[in-house]
């Protein structure tokens, strides 16, 4: 199991497995939870952001306020935490159940202007999308 992936390495995901993007839609996200509960890869799985700090957040780096959050098909919490790019957010998951070993969830860019710009932020993150893939086992 990896935790995170290099550039290289995302391409060769998206090139020898099949993926979807979680579409989030970012417009309200310091006002309301966002939650996707969808059937993928024949699991159903929950996703919840959630924006922390209201109160305080300009004494925080705004990014540092949001939460994500996975759910099991029993609505249980399974993990909580913060948005890491090119991190599989689905690592912590896969040490308390093997439901999910051949999934790897990361947040990347969705295109290149934010493949070249290093700065991930609040203001910028519908320039990154969730995408899951399913890994492909060879032998």
């Amino acid at each position: 199991m990896k935790i995170q992936y290099k550039e290289n390495e995302i391409k060769n995901l998206i090139l020898n497995n099949d993926f979807v993007e979680i579409p989030f839609d970012f417009t309200n996200l310091k006002s309301k939870t966002l939650k996707i509960e969808a059937i993928v890869f024949e699991r159903k799985i929950k996703f919840e952001l959630m924006y922390i700090n209201k109160k305080y957040d300009f004494l925080f780096d705004s990014i540092e306020n949001v939460v994500f959050q996975i759910f099991n098909v029993d609505n249980e919490l399974l993990s909580t935490s913060k948005l890491q790019l090119r991190q599989d957010l689905l690592f912590a998951v896969k040490q308390i159940t093997n439901d999910y070993d051949d999934l790897i969830l990361l947040l990347i860019p969705k295109n290149k202007k934010s493949l070249k710009d290093k700065s991930f932020s609040l203001e910028n993150i519908e320039n990154y999308g969730f995408f899951l893939f399913k890994e492909v086992k060879n032998g």
